[in-house]
C-alpha cells in the first residue's frame, strides 16, 4: 500500500506542471537553457506562452569518462551539442535561444 501510494504520488508530480511537457506552439520562439556538472549535461526546451513557461523536452546525459576530463568551457558546450542533438526534431527550422550559466559565454554574446 505505500509503494503503491508513493507510485501515485510520483506519477501525479510527474503529469502536471511543471514538469508536464507541452507541445510546441507556433509563433514563439523556443529556449534551450543547459548546464554541465564534472559528470553529466543536460537541458530543458521551453517556450514562454502568453506569460506562462512550457516545458518542452528535458534531456540528460552521464559524461563518458573521456568526456569527464574536459575543460569546463567545452562541458558547456557539449550540454549545448547534446541536447541540439537530441531535440533536432523540435528545432530544426525555429529560432531558439540559448540560455547557459557559463560566464564565458555569456559575455561573448553580449559583447556581439
Amino acid at each position: 500500500v505505500e509503494q503503491s501510494n508513493a507510485f501515485h504520488a510520483l506519477k501525479r508530480l510527474l503529469t502536471t506542471a511543471p514538469l508536464f511537457l507541452h507541445f510546441p506552439v507556433d509563433g514563439f520562439p523556443l529556449h534551450l537553457a543547459t548546464d554541465a556538472s564534472g559528470i553529466a549535461t543536460g537541458g530543458v526546451l521551453f517556450q514562454n506562452v502568453n506569460g506562462q513557461r512550457h516545458n518542452l523536452f528535458y534531456h540528460s546525459k552521464v559524461l563518458s569518462p573521456v568526456e569527464q576530463k574536459y575543460s569546463v568551457p567545452e562541458r558547456e558546450a557539449l550540454a549545448i551539442f547534446h541536447c541540439l542533438q537530441r531535440m533536432r526534431t523540435l528545432v530544426l527550422g525555429r529560432t531558439v535561444y540559448i540560455h547557459t550559466d557559463h560566464c564565458p559565454y555569456v559575455a561573448c554574446y553580449k559583447n556581439q
